[in-house]
């Protein structure tokens, strides 16, 4: 969420997370303490947000129905984003692009391998 973005001293706060709840998914505490955390970003990253930000602020505005929900990545009309969508639009993206199937999680996986 926007308000967990420090860009003051250049870090995210690791606080909350989507879960199921009795009324769909909702926001929550994560569940241990060693899951909120503080990640330190650099300066180019500041400035990436900061931009995303302002492209969204454009959108919201074109949106008759935008929901606001300080999400930093929202779906097209400001409500969390779905894990199955998220998926769906990722499988899009390296069809076009000519690539193999993979999961999501996997580019965590590819990039650890590259870093090596």
């Amino acid at each position: 969420m926007w308000h967990d973005v420090d860009f003051e001293n250049q870090a995210i706060f690791v606080k909350r997370q989507y879960s199921a709840g009795e009324e769909g998914r909702e926001m929550q505490e994560v569940k241990t303490k060693g899951s909120r955390r503080r990640i330190s970003i650099g300066p180019n990253t500041c400035e990436m947000l900061r931009e995303h930000r302002r492209r969204l602020n454009i959108e919201k505005q074109g949106t008759a129905r935008w929901e606001e929900h300080d999400a930093v990545f929202p779906s097209t009309v400001g409500t969390p984003l779905y894990p199955s969508n998220v998926r769906r639009n990722f499988w899009s993206v390296l069809e076009e692009a000519g690539l193999p199937r993979i999961r999501f999680h996997d580019l965590r996986h590819t990039t650890a391998s590259v870093w090596l």
